[in-house]
């Protein structure tokens, strides 16, 4: 993959989002960069039709991606206690409320490019950070990873913002 072909949305150092075109013209290599860390390898493309409509998910319910009990708690334990929800043994009634509970505070990961990784979106509006807190799978070379990044509120959505005018600017919103 040529490096010439990327297109890069903010600042890598900070948060930035890479994309590249594939060979098949409607997907695109998708990457995520967390304080000069990347979250995807190019390997794999799809469009982007996911990760744009993930920007117009955050911007409607912003607000509601934080509770009070994460105050007293890890960033793992909150990754935990919104995404380990199958492993509680609850009836079906109250497994399905937390897995719309689960749902909302999923971070897009494009369509196929990022399928290794489950990241989830708080907002810590006292501190005016949004955290991005990330489960690397395991593969067979290395044990799962947990990372979990800060970056703050208005830089994320300018940069988010900026990918999706770009998307819109280019016809990118296509998915087929």
């Amino acid at each position: 993959m040529s490096k010439t072909n990327n297109i890069t949305f903010g600042d890598s150092k900070i948060f930035a989002i890479e994309i590249a075109p594939s060979t098949n013209s409607k997907k695109y290599y998708l990457r995520l960069w967390f304080q000069d860390n990347a979250f995807g390898d190019f390997k794999r493309s799809g469009v982007l039709l996911s990760i744009i409509k993930g920007y117009f998910k955050f911007l409607n319910h912003i607000d509601s991606l934080y509770e009070k009990k994460f105050d007293v708690m890890t960033d793992r334990e909150i990754f935990d206690d919104i995404v380990n929800v199958v492993q509680r043994n609850l009836p079906q009634e109250q497994e399905d409320v937390l897995i719309q509970r689960m749902m909302s505070y999923e971070f897009p990961t494009g369509d196929y490019q990022l399928t290794d990784f489950g990241i989830v979106l708080i907002n810590v509006k006292q501190e005016g950070i949004v955290k991005l807190l990330i489960y690397e799978m395991s593969d067979k070379n290395k044990s799962p990873q947990f990372y979990s990044y800060a970056i703050p509120t208005k830089y994320f959505f300018e940069v988010y913002e900026s990918f999706v005018q770009y998307a819109h600017d280019n016809n990118l919103f296509k998915s087929k």
